[in-house]
Parts: C-alpha cells; sequence; structure tokens
C-alpha cells in the first residue's frame, strides 16, 4: 500500500491520512495546524511475512487511544527514526526519537507523538507471539531509546530488507524473517547480561518508590539497594546521566501526568510539586519548562481536552 497527499485537494488531505494511518495502524487523532501545508505519505512492505511502513509527515502530533479490552492486538512495534525527530509518550514516559534512535511500543495502549518539521519513521509489525516465546517471560523494554554501535548492524539490516522487500524466494523469505527477528531481540540484550544491569533497575526501582519523599538522594537509595555509594553513581554514569537527574526527570514525569488529568485540576501546583517532592515552587516551574518548554500551569491548560498537550518534552537532541 502506497499513499502520498501530495497531489490531493489540501482540505481532503487530513481525512484521507488519517484513514490511511487507520488502516495500517489503528485510529489515530492528528494536530495538523494548517491543512493547505500538511503533506504525508505512507508506503507499506511486507518484509518476510513482517508488515513494515515509512510513514513520513508535517503532522505537529498524533494520539493513538488505547483499543477496547475485547480487540487483539497481536503485534508489538519496533520503531526506528530515519529522518527528524519525534517525542513519543505512553503513560508518564515522555522519549526522544533521533536520527537512526529506535525503541518497541506497545500498541494495546494509548500513546501520543510529537514530530519535527518533517519527520520520518520505519514501523516494523513484530508478532506478539513469537516475540514472547523467544523472550521467554522477559518483558520488552517499552519506550528505551535504542542506538549507539550496538544497533548499528540491526538499523542497517532493515533499512536494507525494506528496500528490497518482496525481492525473494520463500526460502529466503523464511531466513530473512529469522534474520529481522533475531536482529530486533538483539537490541533487547540478556537477561543475564551482567550484574550491573539487574542494579540499575533495582536503584531505578528504589526511586519510583520514593519519589514523593523530599529527602530521597543517593545514600538512601544505596543503602536501600545494599551498594556503595559509589558504585550507585557507576551504575548511572554508565547510562550517560546521573542519580540525581534521573530522580528529577522521573518527579517531572509525575507531576505532568498529574497536570494532564482533569481530575486534579482544582489542585493547586504547589502542592502537587510538593506531593512529589519538590520543595521549591520556583525550582519547580524553572526544572518544568526546561523539560518541556512550557510553565506547570501552561502545561496543564494545554492539555486539559487535549493529548497534543502531553508529547512534546523538550530534549537536548531535539532542537
Amino acid at each position: 500500500m502506497y499513499l502520498s497527499t501530495r497531489a490531493m485537494p489540501a482540505a481532503d488531505r487530513p481525512a484521507i491520512w488519517a484513514a490511511a494511518i487507520e488502516r495500517y495502524a489503528g485510529a489515530f487523532t492528528f494536530d495538523i495546524a494548517d491543512a493547505a501545508t500538511f503533506q504525508a505519505s505512507i508506503d507499506v512492505r511486507n518484509i518476510a511475512g513482517f508488515r513494515t511502513a515509512r510513514l513520513t509527515q508535517t503532522a505537529n502530533g498524533a494520539c493513538r487511544r488505547g483499543v477496547a479490552a475485547h480487540v487483539a492486538i497481536d503485534t508489538y512495534i519496533l520503531l526506528l527514526q530515519l529522518d527528524g525527530w519525534a517525542t513519543i509518550s505512553q503513560g508518564d514516559v515522555d522519549l526522544c526519537l533521533t536520527r537512526d534512535s529506535l525503541t518497541f511500543l506497545d500498541p494495546s495502549k494509548s500513546y501520543g507523538y510529537g514530530f519535527a518539521a518533517t519527520s520520518s519513521q520505519l514501523s516494523l509489525q513484530l508478532p506478539r507471539g513469537a516475540v514472547d516465546a523467544a523472550l521467554s517471560g522477559r518483558p520488552l523494554p517499552f519506550l528505551q531509546r535504542i542506538d549507539g554501535p550496538d544497533a548499528a548492524m540491526t538499523i542497517a539490516m532493515l533499512k536494507a530488507a525494506y528496500e528490497r522487500a518482496g525481492d525473494r524466494t520463500a526460502c529466503t523469505n523464511r531466513m530473512l524473517q529469522q534474520a529481522v527477528l533475531a536482529g530486533a531481540l538483539s537490541l533487547i540484550g540478556d537477561d543475564a547480561d551482567d550484574d550491573g544491569a539487574n542494579l540499575h533497575q533495582r536503584a531505578t526501582a528504589t526511586i519510583e518508590r520514593h519519589l514523593g519523599r523530599g529527602d530521597l538522594d543517593p545514600t538512601m537509595i544505596a543503602d536501600a539497594c545494599g551498594i556503595s555509594l559509589r558504585r550507585l553513581h557507576r551504575l548511572f554514569h554508565d547510562s550517560e546521566t546521573s542519580v540525581s537527574a534521573w530522580i528529577k526527570d522521573r518527579r517531572l514525569a509525575r507531576c505532568a501526568q498529574i497536570l494532564r488529568d482533569p481530575a486534579t485540576r482544582g489542585t493547586s501546583l504547589t502542592a502537587i510539586a510538593y506531593d512529589w517532592g519538590f520543595n521549591d515552587s520556583a525550582h519547580f516551574s524553572r526544572s518544568f519548562r526546561a523539560k518541556y518548554t512550557v510553565s506547570p500551569r501552561d502545561y496543564r491548560a494545554l492539555s486539559m481536552g487535549s493529548c497534543f498537550g502531553t508529547i512534546r518534552p523538550k530534549h537536548a537532541q531535539c532542537g
């Protein structure tokens, strides 16, 4: 399936684009500032049995509501950013993808996108049954950015397979299917990786449990995990962040989640900040604006009644 809006009447483009995306990935609501300048294309190909689409668009954002409980979703999505950048929000997690970075997405839950002026992505639908069987009970790392040298080989294979889709015999298709699935799963790493991975997971879980405590600090986390303070700092340094930065980022994400909830409309910004460990409202406002580009008050106003206010956290690599 291939569709481009380029030759279409401007007034028809948003509706036709939404219908095309619904056929491939389900119903989305799009944030399109001006139909006259909006352009988009989708090219769906079959890579050894896996439906894969290249999507290019100039929409500001898109929002996918969760499907009904009785509707079976039989795929996971592996998303590769080809050009431009995109932010993705699902639950209280926000992620920025830049060129040649990937992530796994669960399409059975609500999620939203924010896009650069022009964003291009490769979306690979992986069969849940095959992935779950291969993982043997291990969870997929949804909405975690994957890039760098470890991902380069899988990215190159996906791009080449997409460009040559259909140009294969049944035998090579079966081999490619195994290679694509193995390449996708290689991005996850081994569950028995090293002790550092398990310790990092334990540390982040400890942080999540105590985010609301104003006295949460590295010493408390290290003690709870039974490791030295030096070891704790090394774990987060290996992930190119710091313990304090991680805590602040997670607190801001929780505050943003609360601000998006219409049921908390009457809760003051100071109370929300305090509940999630910010003891200084001015510091909270500055930190929130640095991450989401708007003040907490404006973020709440933008989010009420719209999913598009939830999907544009500021990211150093997103310009």
